[in-house]
């Protein structure tokens, strides 16, 4: 299921009756079911946001929630699925990075593991997440030094 009807749904809304709340075609709906949410406009993001009375920013963050949960993450999603493990606030941190990298026109690639895979655990559920941690805190510094003119576009 999409980003738009998740969150509809955990709000007992149909995208016929947002329609009718707002106004908005349930064709126009439809459209943005096939959407990533970067290309939800603010329009909609306030329709969202007074049809389930919240403010934009909480609309805005249950929906980056939802898309997080389904972004694969440039191959940590299946490293996590591999041990079985999921840590919902370091996955959002990650994504977010992961979309500020994006932002800046810099190319990703899936990540790779092998040094972990080659290492011994006691505790495989903290070295996951500390693994994953450690991604962030990786593609935060990159970023940093993108910002900073250490790398060429």
């Amino acid at each position: 299921m999409n980003i738009l009807d998740e969150f509809l749904n955990e709000h007992q809304i149909t995208r016929y009756r947002l329609s009718k709340i707002t106004g908005i075609s349930n064709q126009l709906l439809l459209q943005y079911t096939k959407k990533a949410l970067e290309e939800y406009p603010v329009w909609l993001l306030r329709a969202l946001a007074a049809a389930t009375n919240q403010t934009i920013e909480e609309v805005l963050n249950k929906l980056e929630i939802l898309e997080t949960e389904k972004h694969q993450l440039y191959g940590i999603r299946s490293f996590l699925e591999k041990y079985n493990c999921s840590f919902p606030q370091e996955e959002w941190m990650l994504y977010r990075a992961l979309y500020l990298v994006e932002g800046l026109n810099m190319d990703l690639e899936e990540m790779k593991f092998d040094r972990f895979e080659k290492e011994e655990h006691a505790n495989i559920e903290k070295d996951v997440q500390e693994a994953v941690s450690n991604a962030v805190s990786t593609i935060d510094m990159i970023r940093r030094k993108k910002l900073k003119g250490h790398f060429k576009n």
